[in-house]
């Protein structure tokens, strides 16, 4: 049987643009439409900075017996990504991956704006072990900081066809995501734009 053609007036068209129209409209509504609780506790109790698998794992068991015991790492093996170290309930330290790409979080196949919605889903909408969600974030021994806020000492200009930004001279960006030594993925907070953004000549704002 060879291909059948429909005219643009016969209603069996019509019917059809109409129900792809809607089955796009549903597919494009994706969770914003299923109302997602994506809350989250503040990153001050869960966000622990860059430490070990062992020093995790030891600050969690120091909470052994209760339910959803959780807190947030940045990896030490691999600068600008995270991980999530969770105890389960059978006393079980896991490590779960959080990789960072320029300002998206990525974890088993998700993808998420920030690490809190990220931690607001696995705390309201889904469970992180099979029956198991987040649910008591270890506060961390001093409060550290989620993102390092970074000011320009020198201007940049951005070359053609990339993802760089042109810079000033004291410009404060939000760095979201740390790429590799040289470049991180950045947040202008005079612009409002974000992009690729030079390291080397940057400096932590709490420096002076």
């Amino acid at each position: 049987v060879g291909p059948v053609y429909l005219r643009l007036d016969d209603p069996a068209f019509r019917s059809y643009v109409q129900y792809a129209n809607q089955t796009y409209e549903e597919e494009e509504a994706g969770d914003e439409e299923l109302g997602l609780d994506l809350s989250a506790p503040p990153p001050e109790s869960w966000f622990h900075g860059r430490i070990s698998r062992q020093t995790a794992s030891s600050r969690l068991h120091d909470l052994l017996g209760e339910q959803g015991v959780y807190l947030v790492r940045e990896s030490e093996t691999q600068p600008g990504d995270y991980a999530i170290s969770y105890l389960s309930r059978t006393g079980y330290v896991h490590h779960f991956k959080i990789n960072s790409n320029c300002g998206d979080y990525f974890i088993g196949g998700r993808q998420f704006m920030s690490l809190s919605e990220l931690i607001g889903f696995y705390s309201n909408c889904s469970c992180i072990l099979e029956n198991e969600s987040l649910e008591l974030p270890v506060v961390p021994p001093k409060p550290v900081p989620l993102y390092i806020m970074l000011r320009a000492t020198a201007p940049h200009v951005k070359n053609p066809g990339t993802d760089e930004l042109t810079i000033d001279v004291w410009e404060v960006f939000v760095l979201l995501s740390r790429l590799n030594d040289d470049w991180g993925w950045g947040h202008s907070q005079r612009s409002g734009e974000s992009g690729l953004i030079p390291l080397m000549i940057m400096e932590d704002v709490r420096a002076k």
